[in-house]
């Protein structure tokens, strides 16, 4: 049985915000640093990853991730030092030919096999050759939909004749799969559209469990069910995750705080749960109800002009002035939210990262707005929430709170290793 989560909600911008809660249960702000600049940073190895809890538990585990040059934990971070499962196809897409291979000009092929089939038989083979043992393997593959969408359907005959041949095995009887995606379109022309927006901030999410499981855990799979139309989050995920290891010990009697943001969704979740309550921000909450303004209203130019001024002076951080000062090129939409008085107001991010948010007193005179724009010359299109205070007549922005809705793919190669969060802004001047 297949069950989709509807009110699945992305925590922030990009890959990593969405996996590192997912595999950890912790943002990676609350982690040990593994910034690639950072000189004491730590490898990735640090993080407390949910397959070592199930290899603690006796279970077989393996990775696999494509597309290095992209790499989930090599691209911004220090990656890893030491193999981080039992079986890891990484090494594989790091060697000369590979790679010689895949980045022919519009290649999707190996030889004879589309690179989404030859990613898949990793999986298979990995399942196939532990037909005794329990096993968890994490698959991420990106080729096909990193740099736009359209290439997407090539990966629908793959992926079901995978799961038609998964399921004539034994193994199928005892195996929860989930398909997923870390989030929607980014950088795509179905982006700029309100259901752009949508689609980017809910990703699909789903679960396959086994009748075998369904039988043996039905209270789970009603909960479940409930669970369904609620708020939840990568944080939930890895909750559920968890919990798949011990359903024994689970209480589905519990009320859990309205404010816990790792629930298993085996776990009912507080159906009046809000973005407020497990600190989402509004840049990213999905449920929230903006009204239009006039792209001409004179609070709508001061906020993208602060907001063009705040990214301006990021870029004071880079030795050498490596990229061009940006420019307002034409405001393109604009919207208003205003809290209620319970949401803690944004105060400023405590790093360059934008990765750790500080929130300040419970003030009622705080208005968000959410502009669209076009800068030069960079030629790029921005989505961007900045908090109005009516008290101090002053907006604050958030560096994480800037959505880049265009690609800028190597416009920003100077930086892209020792100032990797600044490169949705820079257009390198050489």
């Amino acid at each position: 049985m297949k069950y989709f989560t509807l009110g699945y909600n992305i925590l922030g911008d990009g890959t990593p915000q969405q996996l590192i809660p997912m595999l950890t249960g912790f943002k990676e702000s609350e982690l040990p640093s593994t910034l690639y600049r950072d000189l004491n940073a730590s490898f990735v190895n640090i993080y407390p990853f949910v397959w070592n809890q199930y290899r603690q538990q006796g279970y077989v585990t393996g990775y696999a991730e494509d597309r290095l040059e992209y790499g989930i934990w090599t691209f911004r971070l220090k990656g890893f030092n030491e193999t981080p499962t039992d079986h890891y196809l990484s090494p594989f897409y790091r060697m000369e030919t590979t790679k010689a291979l895949l980045h022919k000009s519009n290649s999707h092929c190996i030889r004879n096999q589309t690179s989404f089939d030859l990613f898949l038989s990793y999986i298979d083979q990995f399942w196939s050759s532990y037909p005794e043992k329990k096993k968890f393997f994490f698959a991420f593959f990106k080729q096909y939909t990193h740099d736009g969408y359209t290439a997407t359907s090539v990966l629908d005959s793959s992926l079901l004749e995978f799961l038609k041949k998964f399921n004539q095995f034994d193994d199928y009887k005892k195996t929860i799969i989930v398909i997923m995606t870390d989030h929607g379109a980014r950088f795509s022309t179905a982006r700029e559209s309100s259901q752009g927006k949508l689609e980017e901030r809910l990703p699909f999410m789903s679960f396959v469990f086994p009748k075998l499981f369904q039988t043996k855990y039905s209270k789970a799979i009603k909960v479940l069910q409930q669970n369904i139309y609620r708020l939840t989050t990568p944080f939930d995920i890895h909750a559920t995750l968890v919990s798949l290891l011990n359903m024994n010990q689970i209480n589905y009697t519990v009320n859990h705080n309205i404010k816990q943001r790792n629930i298993s969704l085996f776990n009912l979740i507080p159906a009046e749960r809000t973005c407020d309550d497990i600190d989402l921000e509004p840049h990213w909450c999905s449920c929230l109800e903006w009204e239009g303004l006039n792209i001409n209203d004179t609070i709508v130019k001061e906020a993208t002009t602060n907001i063009i001024s705040y990214i301006n002076k990021q870029f004071s951080s880079i030795e050498n002035s490596l990229c061009h000062q940006l420019q307002l090129f034409s405001i393109e939409n604009a919207q208003i939210y205003q809290p209620n008085q319970a949401l803690l107001t944004f105060s400023r991010s405590s790093d360059i990262d934008g990765r750790v948010p500080e929130y300040g007193d419970n003030s009622t005179g705080i208005i968000f707005y959410q502009i669209t724009f076009k800068t030069q010359p960079n030629n790029a299109l921005y989505e961007a929430t900045t908090q109005y205070s009516k008290r101090s007549h002053s907006f604050t922005t958030d560096i994480n709170h800037i959505s880049r809705l265009n690609a800028y793919k190597s416009s920003a190669s100077c930086i892209e290793k020792s100032h990797s969060h600044l490169r949705k802004f820079c257009l390198c001047i050489t």
